[in-house]
């Protein structure tokens, strides 16, 4: 072997990649490049779906009691996990939730198509899901404002006060972000404080 140490090989070129993510699935819920929640709501129907399902299949050998015990272990939760970051983004989304958990209700009461979905809600004492999302993004504004949120929730809201009168009314006014997008008003930060 002889080698001629004077002379260098020119290197090879080397090639760079470009790495795209899908989506990201982290802590239960699938963020995709766009900060859509399209895929997380398949999987959520999905996972919710296969709970329906359970109480169809349950509904013949146990009391409707224990039914709605099922539905408030096995589907409820997937309706509240990370509710106030989804919840105004995507109204097709809380639609798809509303429609599974009317055939829920449907499942547990042995209902038919003929009785309107309300009155079997009635019967059961629920609320439709948009109230109870609604609801738990109104508390989680009302943590917020008397300081039991995290910090970083915190600094996402401003409180002014326009007047210098104690009013009831001028007590808790917050800031309303001036969206630029309608990205922006998809967020937590505008629909929380619009709320």
């Amino acid at each position: 072997m002889d080698q001629n140490l004077g002379e260098t090989q020119s290197p090879k070129p080397q090639k760079y990649y470009r790495v795209i993510i899908i989506g990201y699935h982290w802590i239960g819920i699938i963020i995709d490049d766009q900060l859509k929640w399209n895929e997380w709501n398949n999987e959520q129907c999905k996972t919710i779906s296969k709970g329906v399902a359970l109480l169809r299949n349950a509904k013949d050998f146990v009391s409707q009691e224990v039914l709605v015990t099922m539905f408030n272990s096995l589907v409820l939760p997937y309706f509240n996990y990370c509710s106030t970051v989804w919840h105004g983004n995507n109204s097709s989304h809380t639609n798809n939730l509303f429609k599974l958990q009317k055939r829920a209700a449907r499942i547990i009461t042995s209902s038919d198509y003929s009785i309107r979905s309300t009155q079997i809600f009635e019967t059961l004492q629920w609320q439709p899901i948009k109230t109870i999302l609604d609801k738990r993004e109104l508390i989680m504004m009302f943590k917020v404002l008397k300081g039991m949120a995290p910090d970083y929730l915190k600094t996402l809201f401003h409180v002014c006060n326009n007047s210098s009168y104690p009013l009831r009314t001028n007590n808790l006014k917050i800031n309303l972000p001036k969206p630029k997008t309608n990205f922006l008003k998809k967020s937590f930060t505008y629909h929380g404080a619009a709320s």
